[in-house]
């Protein structure tokens, strides 16, 4: 089993995947800003400076595996200049300062994994599916996407092998995206966003986690995955799966000219969207527990 550190191990994703690297017999190790509780399946947790250089470097000595997840919340945040700078730095220089303290290492980890996301290809409406190969989009959340993953290719300089995982909207109990999709629906006022026409491109948190694991154990696996279902929706498939699920109507509707004026350029995330598909996971082999949106929202809202 290998040594593995995972910087945002305490956060929606990262405290899912400690706990199932620890099960499988990893020794894992969190940094987080606060390190005040060890999470399940961690052996050690430190306090770390995720934008500057610190004593934390000294952490990285001899481990296998270094896992980012790291990042200011992006969605359904309004885009004010502060709050765009802080999404920014948190990506870009905090992968940044990760890198530098690998380069610092005595021994060069062999895998670095930096978290992504599927705005990189945009947030337009589009039909046409988008894969690995597709290109970066041009809105301010894409163009983040891209000096991200710019930051983390710097460690293919220090020979060790990247992998960055484009995480689609990712559900699961506790938080995350589901706790929002579903309250208007719990309060009787559920119903299509915007032209309902923008593409979902969602993932059950438990694949994700079954996804980062088939990717650390396949040593060809290499460059940039999309780590989504299979089986993208639109918002109006969604709307109409959420409803049947938790039972509840679905004819009111969020105008798209009422999220702008609350979140500005940050509706754009919501009331856009193409279909993102799984192409290179897929291709590795990797299979999903959860494939299709009812089972996703049957298994985690029943």
């Amino acid at each position: 089993m290998s040594k593995i550190l995972v910087s945002g191990g305490t956060g929606f994703v990262g405290k899912s995947l400690v706990e199932r690297l620890g099960a499988l017999g990893h020794e894992v190790t969190v940094l987080s800003r606060s390190a005040k509780q060890l999470p399940a399946g961690a052996k050690s947790i430190h306090a770390y400076t995720p934008l500057e250089p610190g004593a934390w470097f000294q952490h990285l000595e001899g481990q296998e595996v270094v896992i980012s997840l790291a990042g200011e919340r992006a969605v359904g945040v309004r885009y004010s200049e502060e709050n765009k700078q802080r999404i920014r730095e948190s990506r870009v220089q905090g992968t940044r300062t990760l890198v530098q303290a690998i380069a610092q290492t005595a021994v060069k980890p062999k895998l670095f994994m930096s978290a992504s996301a599927i705005g990189f290809y945009g947030s337009e409406i589009g039909s046409e599916p988008r894969s690995e190969s597709s290109p970066a989009g041009e809105d301010f959340l894409a163009q983040v996407c891209v000096e991200w993953e710019r930051s983390a290719a710097a460690v293919e300089a220090l020979g060790v092998r990247l992998v960055v995982v484009r995480l689609g909207v990712v559900l699961g109990k506790g938080g995350g995206a589901l706790e929002a999709l579903q309250k208007p629906f719990r309060m009787f006022v559920g119903g299509e966003v915007g032209s309902g026409k923008q593409y979902f491109s969602w993932i059950h948190l438990e694949d994700v986690v079954r996804g980062v694991e088939h990717l650390l154990a396949d040593p060809e696996a290499h460059g940039a995955f999309n780590v989504t279902g299979p089986k993208p929706v639109t918002n109006a498939e969604l709307t109409r799966v959420m409803g049947q699920t938790l039972q509840r109507p679905t004819w009111f509707k969020a105008p798209a000219f009422a999220l702008k004026l609350v979140l500005g350029e940050g509706a754009a995330p919501i009331i856009g969207g193409q279909p993102v598909l799984p192409k290179r996971l897929s291709e590795r082999g990797f299979e999903w527990k959860y494939p299709d949106l009812a089972s996703a929202l049957g298994n985690l809202l029943a």
